[in-house]
């Protein structure tokens, strides 16, 4: 219905997961859009705010789920993005099949994927208003 590269799917893996206002604000803003951007979202840990899931039900432009086939969904012709902590899976399995990544890392060898894949491989960029853990707070040096 969205036409190739549409969709947006969203995938913090099972470990990290960003603070909930910050979530609640990436979900309103896809909701607002003019311009629909259809998205799943994978839940693993956790739920959202009862009223944000029924706005995200009622709108028809997301599918909250707790798994989904990670590879299937980055196959799929109607996906154009995938967002992610930079995890080495999702990372490696996004960049294999050539769907751009938007970086939203936390810890460990995350930032280091973002970084690669915004300023090497520019094959995707990397949300700094949003870093959090160690060294967040000062400048991020590119």
């Amino acid at each position: 219905e969205h036409g190739a590269h549409s969709a947006l799917y969203i995938s913090f893996g099972s470990v990290f997961f960003p603070q909930p206002s910050h979530l609640a604000l990436l979900l309103h803003v896809l909701l607002a859009l003019p311009k629909p951007m259809p998205f799943v979202l994978t839940l693993s840990r956790g739920t959202l705010p009862e009223e944000l899931d029924r706005q995200i039900e009622r709108s028809g432009r997301g599918l909250v789920v707790t798994w989904a086939p990670q590879q299937t969904l980055l196959a799929h012709p109607a996906l154009g993005w995938m967002l992610t902590h930079c995890g080495g899976g999702g990372t490696f399995e996004s960049l294999a099949l050539g769907v751009p990544v938007i970086a939203w890392p936390f810890s460990g060898d995350q930032p280091q994927h973002a970084l690669w894949i915004s300023e090497v491989l520019r094959s995707g960029f990397e949300l700094l208003q949003v870093r959090t853990g160690a060294g967040a707070a000062g400048p991020a040096y590119r």
